[in-house]
């Protein structure tokens, strides 16, 4: 499965399901493939349609964008060495 079919299919399950579908989701093309900015759009996709502001210490405006950028720029390193 290349990234084009992953991001389509992501953005189809984000429109149509549940976050407990979604959110685990999104989280496998970000392991699996080097880099996937896509994630991070696409989660900024479901924070602009799905979420609230929340209100925490830090007041993070998109959380789960936050989230998945977070997640694609940690698992870089561990992805370079694996491979």
């Amino acid at each position: 499965m290349n990234r084009a079919v992953s991001t389509v299919v992501c953005a189809v399950l984000i429109l149509a399901f549940p976050a407990w579908i979604y959110i685990p989701a999104l989280c496998i093309p970000i392991a699996l493939f080097d880099f996937y900015w896509e994630g991070i759009i696409l989660a900024f996709f479901i924070d602009v349609m799905y979420g609230t502001r929340v209100h925490t210490g830090i007041s993070l405006y998109f959380p789960f964008a936050e989230s998945a950028a977070v997640l694609v720029l940690l698992l870089l390193p561990i992805k370079r060495r694996l491979r």
